[in-house]
């Protein structure tokens, strides 16, 4: 168990949270190989990591011991982390709050803990910027002294790595009530995402309380999880995520409930229980109160959401109220991307796209990009523009306003195509309603294109659904055959039904 919690952790210091892993992560995986090969099992001596050092960094980058400690830190290397600092307290440039920050984390006594708190806080006169706090509060939930942590929480407006680590921490020790404010936090304004650490730390939990003789407490837990996801627009679970799900109600589900993969239907009902999803639905009156909240909001206000000038979205109406009708919008950029990294592949991938809208599906079809794309292969792209209207907006402006507008510009039934879920946008309208709204229109009106065909927008809500009493269903995706922490947008989403036996009886 002291394992499975370290992982939960280690994911959280190394940031491979992600569906792939980030640079940072690949480039400390490395690091840690040549540290650890050139240790060779033993702790290194201030001239060994001098000579290390003189190896690795040439350069005399600054925050190469840091870099260091990290990757010590996320390897549990407490050996070559000592030393490390040993070494670092006696060279120049000393011991840096990020790198005792990183170390932190490996302090398994509140004295140790404590003392290297006392040593960070001294070095910045009690004040941390944003990212030095949450580094010190993701360690800070590592050692005995986790709850010193919340109180490091207040200002600034923590991360979603820092409530993440509390989250853990806090599960970890048994205090729910701190682990519940902590994930509930996510909620705020802007909406945080919960890590798949913290939701597999949720899980584990939950089935410790069962193997305790508490399986109610257990399934609490479980069916409170479920709840928060199901009301966070949070989307589908990684495949190991709802695999865990499954083994903790086949083992402590109440009498009578079962749990089975399960199909659903393309009008939103389970194939399994017989229930239907909730549904997507937005009204013409709600569509036109949602076109004026985001023109007022997040395109026609004092600061609308351009890197350029406002004169250039001007430029962009005109070109609309003179431009023929469309039916589809598609974010040229964002797709064309997809192709791979050279110039041709991009245009390549631009022209199946908009072949599959204009041709295959006899679409309207307008691509919103930007104006270096003219310097793509000239023969692929004189095809693509044979298909379509088209506006290039200037390489230093953000393409997705320009989408959006044009989306809206078109009609409610307009189809947008891009990988791009919009949340900056849904975040900037502010009203809760507007904002539900816009995620009901992106559901309905918004199609991702996959490895070689799009990817239809469905007409229910593909998040958790259900309840305590009357049964869940859980989407999860799974990527190239392997679970993955944060599902990719464009992988086949499955369901996992869990339902009481009246439910499946009055469905037979």
């Amino acid at each position: 168990m002291a394992a499975a919690w370290r992982r939960c952790f280690a994911r959280l210091a190394s940031g491979a949270c992600g569906r792939t892993p980030l640079p940072a992560v690949e480039r400390a995986e490395k690091l840690y190989a040549e540290v650890a090969s050139y240790a060779e099992g033993r702790p290194l001596s201030p001239k060994d990591w001098a000579c290390f050092e003189e190896q690795n960094n040439p350069g005399k980058r600054p925050p190469f011991r840091s870099e260091l400690m990290r990757c010590l830190v996320v390897k549990r290397d407490y050996a070559l982390a000592q030393s490390l600092l040993e070494y670092a307290e006696g060279v120049g440039g000393g011991v840096t709050r990020t790198l005792l920050a990183y170390y932190l984390a490996l302090c398994s006594t509140e004295h140790q803990a404590a003392t290297c708190l006392r040593r960070i806080l001294e070095s910045s006169g009690g004040l941390l910027d944003a990212r030095t706090r949450d580094l010190v509060v993701r360690s800070l939930c590592e050692t005995p002294l986790w709850r010193k942590a919340i109180e490091l929480l207040d200002e600034p407006a923590p991360s979603s790595d820092a409530l993440n680590a509390v989250a853990v921490a806090a599960l970890k020790h048994g205090d729910y009530s701190t682990a519940w404010r902590s994930v509930e936090q996510l909620r705020g304004s802007p909406p945080l995402h919960i890590h798949h650490s913290t939701l597999e730390a949720w899980l584990m939990t939950a089935c410790t309380l069962a193997q305790n003789k508490q399986p109610d407490q257990g399934r609490w837990l479980v069916d409170r999880l479920l709840a928060y996801l199901g009301g966070s627009d949070q989307g589908p679970l990684s495949s190991s995520l709802a695999l865990g799900l499954s083994s903790f109600y086949d083992k402590w589900a109440l009498p009578g409930w079962s749990n089975a993969p399960a199909e659903i239907s393309r009008d939103g009902c389970c194939c399994r229980c017989g229930r239907q999803l909730e549904l997507y639905q937005l009204s013409s009156a709600e569509w036109e109160e949602l076109r004026q909240g985001v023109l007022e909001r997040c395109l026609e206000g004092d600061d609308p959401y351009l890197s350029s000038n406002p004169q250039e979205l001007n430029r962009f109406r005109d070109f609309l109220n003179r431009a023929p009708a469309y039916t589809v919008v598609l974010d040229g950029l964002n797709v064309a991307l997809m192709g791979g990294g050279t110039p041709r592949l991009k245009a390549q991938q631009l022209l199946k796209v908009v072949q599959h809208y204009a041709v295959q599906r006899n679409k309207a079809v307008l691509v919103v990009g930007r104006k270096h794309m003219l310097q793509w292969p000239a023969n692929i792209m004189d095809r693509i523009w044979k298909h379509c209207l088209r506006y290039l907006a200037n390489d230093t402006s953000h393409d997705d306003p320009f989408l959006l507008y044009a989306a809206l510009h078109g009609g409610p039934g307009t189809l947008v195509v891009s990988r791009d879920l919009m949340r900056q946008h849904r975040f900037r309208l502010g009203d809760p309603r507007l904002q539900e709204l816009f995620r009901r229109w992106r559901h309905l009106h918004q199609e991702q294109w996959g490895t070689n065909a799009p990817i239809p927008a469905v007409s229910y809500k593909v998040e958790v659904q259900g309840s305590s009493t009357d049964g869940w269903h859980v989407p999860h995706t799974e990527e190239n055959g392997t679970a993955v922490a944060t599902p990719s947008p464009s992988a086949p989403v499955q369901w996992l039904c869990i339902a009481p036996a009246t439910t499946l009886q009055s469905s037979s």
